[in-house]
């Protein structure tokens, strides 16, 4: 939960848009998976209407993932690493792992081996939830790059967008790494330090996600 100073009520409120972006973000979650994973795409008949939809929403749902790393480094900037919260947020992930562990081995006890379940309870270094793995390295990085991002300023937009650029090209994935996490801190990090100087923020936003699924649905077509 992220929390700001309102300088006209002179108290903290609490910040809706992060909670609105990480609802946005959970929607593009499901949809990116229910089209992608769920076989969507697949059923539907090659260059028809059904089949461009599906690719419209699966590019509308990309930026789900960096939505998440965006909000962490929006969050964490500025903020000094709560390991207290990385250890409930662990114990969170082992709690509901198990039970979806739990229900999955009584209807289909052959997919869930004794390895399997041992393995429920290491879900940072088993990778068994690629998310949470990264988010912990991001979150082992953070101090060092918000010391960066604080101690360079502007130069560090020039590092970052070399970066971003270079990342983008080399990696070339939806973002499902923690290196791709961590430039998405990075940019969030930078938002929370200069969005007071920067009004337009908003239109920038809006107008940057349309072009992105503009030109990526361009790319679909013609590859």
């Amino acid at each position: 939960m992220e929390k700001i100073y309102n300088s006209e009520q002179k108290k903290i409120i609490r910040n809706y848009g992060i909670d609105v972006l990480r609802i946005i973000a959970m929607f593009f979650v499901t949809i990116g998976h229910l089209v992608g994973w769920g076989g969507i795409i697949e059923s539907a008949g090659q260059m028809s209407v059904e089949y461009e939809a599906a690719q419209m929403l699966k590019i509308i749902s990309l930026c789900s993932i960096n939505c998440f790393g965006f909000i962490s480094g929006y969050v964490g900037y500025g903020k000094k690493l709560n390991v207290k919260k990385l250890f409930l947020l662990w114990i969170q992930v082992v709690f509901w792992l198990l039970v979806i562990t739990g229900v999955m081995k009584i209807f289909f006890p052959i997919t869930i081996t004794r390895e399997k379940m041992i393995m429920m309870f290491f879900p940072i270094v088993s990778q068994t939830y690629w998310y949470i793995t990264a988010y912990f390295i991001i979150m082992f990085f953070a101090p060092v790059m918000n010391w960066l991002i604080n101690k360079i300023g502007k130069l560090f937009i020039i590092a970052y967008v070399i970066s971003l650029i270079c990342v983008s090209v080399i990696l070339t994935t939806s973002g499902n790494n923690a290196v791709w996490l961590m430039i998405c801190y990075c940019g969030g990090a930078l938002i929370k330090k200069y969005d007071k100087y920067i009004d337009a923020m908003p239109r920038i936003g809006i107008g940057g996600y349309m072009g992105c699924i503009m030109v990526t649905w361009g790319g679909a077509v013609l590859g």
